[in-house]
């Protein structure tokens, strides 16, 4: 009996010392194993395609949107069809409500390529200088979403009217001023990093003209794009 145990512990050595070698070969052969893995992590095209290896999103500096572009299944050929685009890809695009977000400014032809034009409202008040431009090839393909779209959040009932935002204009400009336009708007960026309501007032006078931001609750002339001046 004491030879058979001897045996018995032999041969649970013997296997013991099998299973240690195959865990080292398993070990050995990891690399094959991931290799194999990588092999399937093969970015997917065709029909499986998913959305986000579809289509591409940018943002400016500000983290504005700035374009949405790739490859699209559905055509455009009216204005109606651009606006139900956008409308799709109002996630994408950070939209909330494109309804009342997005007023049609125009349609546009150049060499065959087609630009539907949208303003940024907000609360009916324009934001100035934001516009989402869908861009269409001849045969109704879509070609990109393009522009500026700003999340805004602020008041918009303006403390000061808009003859005493003139009127600080003309004394800003000095001499014989004259307002050409005045509109209540949203500034989407200022110093202070947020949006702003504000009066955009173009003014001339006998030296200078310029269009002025003035804030529609304090008059204070947030910024100026100088147009000319004399003295220059």
């Amino acid at each position: 009996s004491s030879g058979s145990k001897k045996r018995k512990d032999r041969d649970k050595s013997e296997t013991s010392s099998v299973n240690e070698k195959d865990d080292k070969l398993d070990l050995t052969d990891y690399d094959s194993i991931i290799e194999d893995t990588s092999e399937e992590s093969i970015v997917y095209d065709g029909p499986e395609e998913s959305i986000f290896t579809q289509l591409s999103i940018s943002n400016d500096e500000n983290g504005d949107f700035q374009m949405l572009y790739g490859s699209f299944d559905e055509k455009i050929f009216s204005k109606d069809d651009a606006f139900q685009f956008i409308s799709d890809h109002s996630d994408e695009i950070g939209i909330s409500n494109p309804s009342s977000e997005l007023n049609f400014l125009e349609e546009q032809t150049n060499e065959g390529i087609k630009y539907y034009r949208f303003n940024q409202i907000y609360h009916n008040i324009p934001v100035y200088g934001n516009q989402l431009i869908v861009t269409v090839k001849t045969n109704g393909t879509i070609d990109s979403v393009s522009g500026t779209y700003t999340s805004i959040d602020i008041g918009t009932s303006a403390s000061k009217s808009l003859e005493e935002a003139e009127t600080a204009a003309k004394t800003y400009i000095g001499g014989e001023a004259e307002i050409i336009s005045s509109d209540l708007t949203v500034l989407p960026h200022t110093e202070s990093g947020s949006p702003k309501l504000v009066y955009d007032i173009n003014v001339i006078s006998d030296s200078k003209s310029a269009e002025l931001f003035i804030d529609a609750n304090s008059c204070e002339i947030i910024s100026e794009n100088k147009l000319y001046s004399a003295a220059m």
